[in-house]
Formats: structure tokens, sequence, C-alpha cells
């Protein structure tokens, strides 16, 4: 090979070993189930999307006992925008009960790491205010 056609074809090896030593993790990984050797390199793409964030619907308690729907964004001064753990959402809770003066109830489910079923973690039942404190 001239030496002029050498460093083109370099290159393209050098490029394939690199996309190979960068693909080699993650399909012995995700095809074999396998954990990766500690020599390639390893990665899952989307791997924690949606993991941490719950599905929250907020409900006050009316007088005569019902349970009406409640907008929380709307309710809470200054809200956050996602909740993403059970105890952000027992925390919103109290927020809400402290702010509107009432009994708040929320239905919440978080989702899980593995992509599996949504974890239910409140239900309207639940009393999340603290009673006799003012929460």
């Amino acid at each position: 090979m001239p030496p002029g056609e050498r460093a083109p074809f370099l290159r393209v090896v050098v490029f394939v070993l690199a996309a190979v030593h960068l693909q080699v993790g993650s399909v012995y990984q995700q095809l074999l189930h396998r954990r990766a050797p500690p020599t390639t390199m390893s990665w899952e793409m989307y791997g924690s999307v949606g993991s941490k964030v719950c599905a929250t619907a907020w409900f006050v308690r009316t007088a005569d006992g019902a349970l009406a729907p409640l907008d929380r964004q709307a309710a809470e001064p200054a809200p956050r925008r996602f909740l993403r753990t059970q105890r952000e959402v027992q925390d919103a809770a109290r927020r809400l009960c402290r702010t509107l003066g009432a009994d708040v109830r929320v239905e919440a489910r978080c989702a899980t790491r593995g992509g599996g079923p949504w974890r239910s973690v409140f239900q309207p039942d639940d009393q999340l205010c603290i009673p006799g404190a003012g929460l």
C-alpha cells in the first residue's frame, strides 16, 4: 500500500475499532443479560427516564364529606412542577393542608426503575394532614 493511502486506511481501522469497543459492552449486557466485562464500556439508552416521577390526583374533602377535585398547581403558592418521591408527595399534601386549611387527599402512584407497574403510594382514604396541628 502506498504511503499516501495508509493514513486514510488507518483512520478507518481506528474508527471501526473504537465503534466496536463502544458497542461490545452494551450488546453483551443487553442481549446476553450478563454484566459487561470491566474493560468494555456499557451504557443503556433511556435507562432511567421517567423513573423518578409520581402521578397524582388531588382532592379536597367538602363540608358534606365528598371528595372534590383539586388543582394543586393553582392552589399552592410556588408548586414544584413534578413530584418525584413519596416524601415529596407527602410534603406537598401537608403544605396544601396548611395553605387551604382543609382536608386534602391524594391518589399517588410512583414509577419504578425497572419499568414495571407503578407503585401505589397513597390512596384518597389515607390521612396526610396531621390532625390537631392545623396541617
